[in-house]
């Protein structure tokens, strides 16, 4: 996440002193800072552009950076966590369950049945009138090829199916 916006940013030259001055909004207010102070946030604030960038090349989602009508979610909605985590838990879920749906009926049916309706391995062996340990393997045998297809950009998605096995 990003401190600063580009509008923060504020510099002129002084044909009076005959110097630059620098200027960082600070809780909506310029404040004059002098040159290293400015260097230093103007250089984080683009090393930051230049992160978010290259994550978004990479398919990583970042919900500080996507703006609507100019503005980031993050400026919207302040630095609520619990809402960005809802936001990429709904992203996160969707996204699993999209792979889901992939799957063959019977696959489908039974990692619904294990993650989502969260029944146990006995349990559903019983019903299939298999071993807990068939229907283990089984459900390893399809978290491991879901992980295969996911993208490298979503390596969250990964742990949590890692989380699984």
């Amino acid at each position: 996440m990003n401190d600063y916006r580009k509008s923060d940013f504020y510099h002129y030259f002084d044909n009076k002193s005959n110097t630059r001055r620098y200027f960082i909004r600070v809780y909506g207010s310029f404040i004059e800072v002098n040159k290293d102070v400015y260097y230093t946030c103007y250089n984080s604030y683009r090393k930051q552009l230049r992160d978010n960038r290259k994550d978004q090349e990479n398919g990583l989602l970042s919900y500080d950076v996507h703006q609507l009508n100019g503005h980031t979610l993050l400026d919207m909605y302040g630095e609520d966590q619990n809402y960005l985590e809802d936001i990429y838990r709904k992203d996160l879920m969707n996204t699993i369950m999209n792979l889901i749906d992939t799957l063959d009926d019977a696959d489908k049916e039974l990692i619904t049945q294990l993650l989502i309706e969260n029944k146990k391995e006995s349990e559903l062996a019983k019903r299939y009138q298999v071993s807990q340990q068939m229907i283990n393997r089984r459900k390893k045998k399809i978290i491991k090829s879901l992980r295969e297809t996911l993208s490298d950009g979503y390596k969250k998605i990964k742990s949590f199916l890692f989380f699984w096995l």
